[in-house]
């Protein structure tokens, strides 16, 4: 999504935000933005910003020990508990932060955690931009400083209607 849009859904969320979207903006950021430019502004009632860095976890399959795959179940549970994310009902948007090569991947890689646990692709987005670019471009508003996790998430992948492990293939899938 472009900053113009995220700042139309931080500004107002609840006449703005997406069509079919019940529940809360979560933005969650890979880093934290330049001086002034920290964190993506949020009201902390129904916008919440985070500095997020869970989305990956060194995994095996009993052969192979494997780093920065898509959390396990267990791991991605606590991460909804953490940030308080109901996937079936709130808006994750993945932010850079600082701009550049690094952390748009790991924004990319926020929104592949999601998707891959099953959260629908309507309720899950990458920013375009980091803070400062988007903020010098009056395209979004920034504060220096963002929200605190509650740690009060219920929600669990196991209630997900679809999960998308086919995004991920295994070493079966390979060699097969």
């Amino acid at each position: 999504i472009t900053g113009a849009t995220l700042a139309a859904w931080t500004s107002d969320w609840a006449t703005n935000k997406p069509a079919g979207i019940d529940g809360k903006l979560v933005i969650l950021q890979a880093d934290v933005g330049e001086p002034g430019s920290e964190y993506i502004a949020a009201d902390n009632i129904d916008v919440f910003t985070y500095h997020a860095t869970e989305w990956v976890e060194t995994r095996s399959n009993g052969i192979v020990v494997t780093k920065s795959m898509v959390p396990s179940g267990q791991v991605m549970d606590a991460f909804l508990e953490k940030y308080n994310i109901d996937p079936q009902n709130d808006m994750v948007v993945c932010a850079q932060g600082t701009g550049g090569y690094s952390p748009a991947m790991r924004a990319g890689r926020c929104w592949y955690m999601f998707r891959y646990w099953g959260m629908p692709k309507g309720r899950v987005a990458v920013l375009d931009g980091g803070n400062q670019w988007n903020a010098t471009a009056n395209l979004l508003p920034v504060a220096t400083s963002g929200s605190t996790p509650p740690y009060t998430g219920t929600a669990t992948v196991k209630d997900l209607p679809q999960l998308n492990f086919a995004l991920q293939a295994t070493l079966e899938d390979m060699v097969d």
